[in-house]
Order: C-alpha cells, then sequence, then structure tokens
C-alpha cells in the first residue's frame, strides 16, 4: 500500500468511506512532515484495511480551518468521514500504529 494524495475537493468523498482513514496535512516545506511520511507509508503495508492519505495544506486552506489545523504536520484519524483523533507533530512508528488500533 502506499500514501495517496488527496486535494480539498475529493477530500470528503475519499475519507466518508466506511473505516478507517489517516490523513497528514503536510508542507513541501515542512521538514518534520517528511519524516512523517515514511512513519505512514510503512504503516499502510501493515494495515492493509486502512486508507493513508496526505493533503498539501497550502492548497487545502479551507479544509486546514474547517479541522483546525494549526500546525504542520497535523494528522487526522477518520472512521466513516467522523473525526476520531487528531494528532499534531511527529509521531513514532509504535505511537502512530497505536493510534489506529484505537480507532
Amino acid at each position: 500500500m502506499a500514501v495517496s494524495e488527496l486535494t480539498q475537493e475529493n477530500f470528503s468523498q475519499e475519507t466518508a468511506k466506511p473505516g478507517v482513514a489517516v490523513v497528514e496535512f503536510y508542507s513541501d516545506t515542512c521538514s518534520v512532515c517528511k519524516q512523517l511520511l515514511p512513519v505512514l507509508e510503512e504503516l499502510s503495508s501493515k494495515h492493509r484495511q486502512v486508507r493513508f492519505y496526505k493533503i498539501n495544506a497550502q492548497q487545502a486552506r479551507q479544509l486546514c480551518l474547517t479541522h483546525r489545523v494549526l500546525s504542520l504536520p497535523t494528522t487526522l484519524l477518520l472512521k466513516g468521514g467522523n473525526l476520531v483523533d487528531k494528532v499534531a507533530g511527529f509521531k513514532s512508528t509504535t505511537d502512530m500504529d497505536a493510534l489506529i488500533r484505537n480507532a
């Protein structure tokens, strides 16, 4: 599996699907965001039933306002389109794995 790119236009449609979705809000200039991406890619291979996405915060400003994304990276865990958890900053593979298991 991999981490797919979302846009502001397809965000709701993709995250509203049944099951868990993990969405990282990132910026191309954010070094911590670049560190988190390999963690999500690793977890996408482990949790095949979970959908993993990333979305460029600079191109999705309305979604950032809606979901109160105040810092990057911010990761949302959604289940059927509903927010289950939200974390800011870098999280290790172990920490992210625990969040996903609890979603």
